[in-house]
Parts: structure tokens; sequence; C-alpha cells
């Protein structure tokens, strides 16, 4: 082999090596950026998703302390209307010396509530 030949062989190790750092460099870049990227998005999408499952949660506990102020109402509207079922009554009493609470009475016995009771398959 003459001297030219060897020298052009070296050339050509040289520029492999060259290509092949270059190619290695170029790469753990291209990486680097995608990684960064793909961190990015799912820092991103983690957070979108923390902050709708805190506009839920927020949206939830608003319904519940809602449902809870109207179940406490109605709670209090029903113990109004026992304290005046009572209060009329003891009015009936008091007023027709119980004649208006004997025919109330009379009337829910002759009426008595409808009770279903299943009966098994014969």
């Amino acid at each position: 082999m003459t001297p030219i030949a060897y020298v052009a062989v070296g050339i050509c190790w040289l520029m492999a090596i060259a290509f092949s750092v270059w190619a290695v460099r170029t790469t753990k870049k291209h990486l680097r950026r995608l990684t960064k990227e793909t961190d990015d998005w799912a820092t991103e999408v983690t957070d979108d998703m923390r902050r709708h499952a805190d506009e839920m949660i927020g949206e939830h506990e608003l319904m519940s302390a809602s449902v809870e102020f109207r179940l406490t109402q109605l709670d209090d509207q029903l113990d109004d209307l026992h304290v005046e079922v009572l209060r009329r009554r003891i009015a009936a009493m008091l007023v027709n010396g119980g004649t208006a609470l004997q025919r109330a009475d009379d009337k829910a016995s002759r009426h008595p509530p409808v009770r279903r009771v299943l009966q098994p398959p014969v």
C-alpha cells in the first residue's frame, strides 16, 4: 500500500469517528429537548387534572352544604308543623271539651292507614 492510501484510510477513519461523535451529540441534544418538552407537557396535564379535581371537590362541597342547609330547613319546618299540630289539638280539647279531638280520632279509626302485606307466591 502506498503512503497516500494510508493517509486516505486514516482520513476516512477520522471522518467516521467525527461523524459518530457528531451523531451522538446531536441525538443527546434532541433527546434532552424532547425529554424537557415531555416533562413540561406532563406537568401541565397534571396541573390541569389537579385544578379540575379541586373544582369538582369544591362544587361537591358546595352542593353538600346546600343540601345540608335545605335538610336543616325541612327539619325545622317539620318541628314547627309538629308543634302546630299539638297546639291545635290542645286548643281543640280546651275549647270543645275534647269533642273535636274525639271526632278526629273517630274519623281516623274509620279510615285506617292501608298496609300492604306481600303474600308469597303459592
